[in-house]
């Protein structure tokens, strides 16, 4: 009698599991999607995605896929969805689950942060690299298929770098925590997900608030007047349909050497190339005093938008109250 009830048990518990993958897969479409109903709080979870097993994480107004290094030491962002359901970034490794235009390009050419030699933190492009979920102190803390709250922590390494991501349900900061080699804040995606051959559909905003055109360019390329570098701590990439409602934005600070310049173009209408320290094609940060703060912001005011993101460069990693 115990042991057909243990074998009942064993049989419902099976049962329970195979229905929970089943639903997972359901729900987890192979090129992605944001969280939906999408939460308040930060949230993560784990899944597989575009080969990788990525944490997928609710933070900064979208939802990010993160390759977390279980899948051949791969890490960075693969996937950024906007609350319109449009993916920033879309690194499926040119495998045809992604289905923006990659021409001019490729689809493995994107990615964020894309920070370091070696490919550290650049998706579908192995860097030995593990991560891990950490509180406010460092300490480890154990993932168990889910993880919420106002701001949690990870943290992303292998021999020559170490990364802190904070992330809030009002915005993302990077810390540095160890870098041996130069690195950059590197965006290489498509504006709204897509991009159009309609070049003026697009455009890019520094902190004066001008509206400027994504031009074609090359490795290392800037607009010529604005020298080496943005005059500007941050910028932001919008796309003027109507139904997108965000913007994605970046900024740093504590930024160096203060030589180092920046990158802002478009390669055809597989993505465009923003980074602050990447010059004339090769990364030149230094140090680890520099901070990123990066996610989507609802779509308004110039006046509007650079308060909030100066107010995140001012307290990257506090959240807002």
């Amino acid at each position: 009698m115990i042991k057909l009830l243990i074998s009942t048990l064993s049989l419902i518990i099976l049962s329970f599991q195979l229905l929970i993958a089943q639903n997972q897969s359901i729900s987890e479409p192979i090129a992605g999607m944001g969280y939906s109903p999408y939460p308040d709080k930060v949230v993560v979870t784990k899944v597989e995605h575009f080969d990788n097993m990525c944490w997928k994480i609710a933070a900064a107004g979208g939802t990010w896929y993160f390759e977390n290094g279980e899948t051949d030491g791969k890490s960075g962002f693969n996937s950024a969805f906007d609350l319109a359901g449009n993916d920033w970034i879309g690194n499926d490794a040119d495998r045809g689950y992604n289905k923006s235009s990659s021409e001019g390009g490729k689809h493995e050419y994107r990615g964020w942060p894309n920070f370091g030699e070696g490919n550290f933190n650049h998706p579908q492009r192995e860097s030995n690299s593990t991560s891990r979920w950490v509180d406010e102190n460092g300490r480890d803390v154990q993932f168990k298929g889910k993880l919420e709250g106002d701001h949690l922590i990870m943290r992303s390494s292998n021999e020559t770098y170490e990364l802190e991501y904070h992330f809030f349900p009002s915005h993302c900061a990077i810390k540095i925590i160890k870098a041996d080699d130069k690195y950059a804040f590197l965006y290489e995606g498509p504006v709204g997900g897509e991009q159009e051959a309609v070049i003026a559909k697009d455009y890019y905003v520094l902190k004066d608030g001008v509206h400027r055109e994504l031009k074609t360019g090359g490795l290392g390329y800037l607009e010529p007047e604005l020298g080496n570098k943005f005059p500007s701590p941050f910028f932001y990439l919008a796309d003027s349909d109507p139904k997108d409602k965000q913007v994605f934005y970046a900024g740093v600070k504590n930024v160096g050497p203060e030589t180092a310049g920046d990158e802002g173009w478009r390669q055809g209408l597989n993505m465009v190339i923003f980074s602050f320290g990447r010059d004339e094609d090769k990364r030149a940060y230094t140090g680890t005093d520099a901070v990123c703060v990066f996610g989507f912001y609802k779509k308004g005011s110039h006046k509007q938008t650079s308060k909030f993101i100066e107010s995140r460069l001012k307290n990257p990693f506090k959240a807002i109250k």
